[in-house]
């Protein structure tokens, strides 16, 4: 059993290089490693932040906790979150999330396996994600 009152690693500015634009800040809860890696943190970001196109090779689960977001699939399925919608990305599914430019973001991660970091996402990907996006 790892049991952890508060906070296991503290909060962090999240690395430049996971974002795409803007400001966010990540708070890790939970990160056990060893087969089936799983990572839990909260994350929270300043409107029209978002992070770069990624993968997770075992799946991800987001949880909005506040204010209003986009993620968006290389499938081209886009949709508007806000509090309380509850996402999962499988195994594999490139994918990128954050903030509309008008709302900031705190959104619940649960990360299982390893994350594959890609290509930053472009200023029409974001542009079109937030006119476009469907409401959960």
């Amino acid at each position: 059993m790892d049991f952890t009152r508060g906070r296991k690693h503290g909060t962090s500015v999240l690395r430049s290089g996971h974002l795409s634009s803007g400001a966010a800040w990540r708070d890790s809860l939970l990160d056990v490693e060893g087969v089936d890696r799983i990572e839990v943190s909260t994350i929270s970001f300043d409107p029209g932040a978002h992070i770069r196109w990624h993968s997770h090779s075992k799946g991800q689960i987001l949880r909005i906790e506040h204010g209003e977001g986009v993620i968006a699939t290389r499938a081209g399925e886009v949709r508007v979150l806000q509090a309380a919608d509850l996402i999962y990305s499988p195994p594999g599914e490139e994918h990128w999330h954050g903030a509309t430019p008008n709302s900031y973001l705190a959104q619940l991660n649960i990360s299982m396996g390893d994350t594959e970091w890609l290509e930053p996402v472009t200023g029409e990907e974001y542009a079109h994600a937030c006119e476009h996006g469907v409401p959960g």
